[in-house]
């Protein structure tokens, strides 16, 4: 069986991404919706312990080669939280995609600031939605 290499893998999931994004951008549009699809952070894209990437081994390696080259080929008008805690202290994942509590604070916050200005004309500061 043949390997692949980062660019290949990052070029394939970059594909599914698009036809995923296409697919609802259609599904939406019929609806009269709109929606911003973020492209969130992966341990991949934010540094971790020494002691970590020794016991990750090549597979940190690899992972960082392809986030790198799925970050480089992501769709237009994704936004792009990849590196979101790239100064981040203490733990916001417990495994290699998923954050706790902490890291999904962080990762809502981020995204209502690209968000909340499409809300601006529908509530008021004091609002619970602002």
């Amino acid at each position: 069986h043949q390997e692949l290499g980062a660019d290949e893998v990052a070029a394939l999931a970059a594909r599914q991404y698009r036809l995923a994004l296409g697919t609802s951008r259609r599904l939406v549009a019929d609806e009269g919706l709109d929606t911003v699809w973020f492209n969130q952070p992966t341990t991949w894209s934010t540094p971790i312990p020494d002691e970590q990437v020794s016991w990750l081994g090549d597979a940190d390696r690899f992972g960082r080669q392809v986030t790198e080259a799925y970050e480089r080929v992501l769709p237009d008008g994704v936004v792009d939280l990849s590196t979101m805690f790239a100064e981040q202290d203490p733990p916001v994942f417990y495994d290699t995609a998923h954050t706790n509590e902490l890291g999904a604070r962080r990762v809502a916050e981020a995204m209502w600031r690209e968000l909340r200005p499409r809300f601006a004309d529908r509530c008021q500061e004091d609002e619970p939605c602002c």
